[in-house]
């Protein structure tokens, strides 16, 4: 149970730094190509 615990720390540490990483690299994809994103969008 304590390792299935670990596991599951891991998971949920890697999917918030995969969070943090897309949102900061859309941002600044979003700053730097303002014209692209919304085009994609329409």
């Amino acid at each position: 149970m304590k390792n299935h615990g670990t596991l599951w720390s891991l998971l949920v540490s890697l999917i918030r730094l995969v969070a943090i990483a897309d949102v900061s690299s859309a941002s600044w994809w979003t700053f730097h190509q303002p014209e692209i994103p919304y085009k994609l969008k329409k």
